[in-house]
């Protein structure tokens, strides 16, 4: 997690992370992602905001737990007071995942239930469903059920809207680059 301490001049980077976070106005924090699931925070009452990208090893890694700690630490932050959003991402439905993967599910969530993955293929392998992962670490870090929104849609399923790295490896296009921007900042 960076922190972002200073609204800086011209053109300038953070830097490389899975979770920005600041308390700067009109500093912008985005987080790219073409499958993975971008995580916006908000803390209403500092003001303060953090940008994610949790793909399933920053899942795994506990990376939205880590960003409301550091929220936390750094600014005060309450989770309960926590508002989030979740954006587009893979859907269960188009991201299988081998049996080594769901097994680091599995020790975080215990038995997956349907929401989280679907059925075992003949290679132990099934959909995973990250962003419900995202929306149950959410919860599970203190912040409210109902100050998480998330939008169902599907990178993978929605061509006309979405970039998906899958997709393109499917298409027969490895390696194209494209992605969407998930962008929060404090007025």
């Amino acid at each position: 997690v960076i922190r972002v301490d200073a609204k800086p001049e011209g053109r300038w980077s953070a830097g490389e992370a899975d979770a920005l976070m600041t308390d700067v106005r009109g500093l912008a924090l985005c987080a790219q992602t073409a499958d993975c699931v971008p995580v916006l925070l908000f803390d209403p009452a500092r003001p303060a905001i953090a940008a994610i990208h949790s793909g399933w090893r920053g899942t795994v890694k506990g990376i939205i737990g880590e960003t409301i700690k550091a929220m936390a630490a750094a600014y005060g932050s309450e989770p309960a007071r926590l508002q989030a959003a979740i954006g587009p991402a893979i859907s269960q439905d188009h991201y299988r995942v081998g049996p080594e993967v769901l097994a680091q599910f599995e020790t975080l969530f215990g038995p997956l239930d349907p929401a989280l993955a679907g059925p075992r293929d003949a290679e132990g392998g099934a959909g995973l469903d990250v962003a419900e992962a995202c929306r149950r670490q959410l919860m599970n870090a203190g912040v409210a059920q109902g100050a998480i929104a998330r939008i169902p849609a599907c990178t993978f399923a929605d061509a006309e809207r979405f970039f998906s790295c899958r997709r393109a490896a499917r298409e027969g296009h490895p390696g194209e680059f494209g992605g969407q921007i998930a962008l929060a900042a404090l007025r």
